[in-house]
């Protein structure tokens, strides 16, 4: 059984599907880092499972967002999609 703290809002961003929230939550003595809407309704996505310090944290949570709202969507979705790109284009 996993032990797990609160979750925490650390950060917030807003594309035009709405604002989103990357929250931190300990876990088994780690932090991990979600991206979920702030709405409550959409999907959760998994950003980092083990986070080791609060720089890394901060530099995370700063390129998640950089990319986020530049490609206007869930920075795992937007890398999702350009790994794709990419992979049609060496087929």
């Amino acid at each position: 059984m996993s032990a797990a703290g609160e979750r925490r809002l650390y950060a917030d961003y807003e594309i035009s599907a709405g604002r989103r929230g990357l929250y931190a939550q300990r876990v088994n003595g780690h932090i991990a880092l979600t991206d979920a809407p702030l709405g409550g309704n959409g999907r959760v996505y998994l950003i980092e499972r083990h986070v080791l310090s609060l720089a890394e944290l901060d530099g995370l949570c700063h390129a998640y967002i950089e990319h986020s709202t530049t490609a206007d969507e869930p920075a795992v979705i937007a890398s999702r999609r350009q790994l794709d790109e990419l992979a049609e284009t060496v087929r």
